[in-house]
């Protein structure tokens, strides 16, 4: 006959098993991509308020892993890595902060901040990732395309594709995260110019 201090001990055996094949939690290491850029003293001055809507990103892109393709067809994250924000966030926060210290603009908002400026900047994300292509070491790459609206006339002001790329100096994810920051702080830089060239 089996009893309740019988089931007692059933039960506690199979949750001290249950313990033993749960895999382990894995540490996670959150790296941030500070871009720290100088903006171009000659870039256009306006007196627009321009808005930098949050970007937008399929898949594994519209999240805070770190992506790597190994092979064309194949995308896969970096175990045990990530971003401190999703990948939106990150690069929205780029273009904003080289908007603001250019001093060009009469104000830089985020899109959801209540206020709306007579340019918006749309951004898609097309690829933000490490990429081997064949190689023995990663190439990050970053393409986004740009839309400039005038919220105005309601209509698109300007539209680009921008592309950067950095080799990274080894396999290693810290490396493979600087070159995500050289990589990013060329196509933010390219993108900032651009906006404020076309936001009149």
């Amino acid at each position: 006959m089996i009893t309740l201090r019988t089931l007692g001990m059933m039960a506690a055996a199979l949750m001290v098993s249950a313990c033993g094949i749960l895999p382990a939690k894995q540490d996670i290491t959150l790296y941030d991509l500070p871009t720290n850029v100088t903006p171009d003293a000659s870039w256009s001055h306006t007196d627009a308020q321009i808005t930098v809507r949050r970007p937008s990103g399929l898949g594994l892109i519209d999240s805070s892993r770190i992506l790597v393709r190994p092979t064309p067809n194949e995308l896969q994250v970096y175990a045990g890595a990530a971003w401190v924000d999703s990948a939106p966030e990150v690069i929205q926060s780029a273009v904003v902060q080289l908007l603001e210290d250019s001093d060009a603009t009469r104000t830089t908002l985020r899109r959801g901040g209540g206020v709306k400026g007579e340019f918006e900047l749309l951004m898609d994300i097309r690829h933000f990732e490490a990429d081997y292509s064949g190689a023995s070491t990663p190439t990050v790459v970053v393409e986004i395309s740009a839309k400039l609206v005038n919220n105005a006339a309601r209509g698109v002001v300007e539209n680009r594709v921008f592309r950067a790329t950095a080799p990274a100096a080894g396999t290693d994810v810290a490396q493979v995260v600087a070159a995500f920051d050289r990589a990013l702080s060329k196509a933010s830089f390219d993108i900032a110019g651009w906006t404020l060239q076309n936001a009149r």
